[in-house]
């Protein structure tokens, strides 16, 4: 089973956030979704996001590692789910 790791952020300025974000060379997507940020980046570099989300004067009021299958998240993509 593949599984897809995806960082879940909630902040004030969600938009501003997506922007700081991107400009992480280690950041490979960021996509934004019911106000929440849905991060594409190494697990273990969340408190790096943090800090700078931080840096701009951004803080997250909430973050979470989330894990799901590939199939999960196929299957969710082509259904139209929310949770993609």
């Amino acid at each position: 089973v593949v599984w897809v790791i995806r960082i879940e952020i909630r902040v004030d300025r969600p938009e501003q956030a997506r922007e700081a974000l991107l400009a992480l060379d280690w950041v490979d997507e960021v996509s934004l979704r019911d106000e929440v940020l849905y991060v594409a980046a190494p697990p273990e570099r969340a408190a790096d996001l943090t800090a700078a989300l931080a840096a701009r004067e951004l803080y997250p009021h909430g973050i979470k590692i989330a894990e799901r299958s590939l199939e999960s998240f196929f299957l969710d993509v082509t259904a139209g789910g929310q949770d993609a």
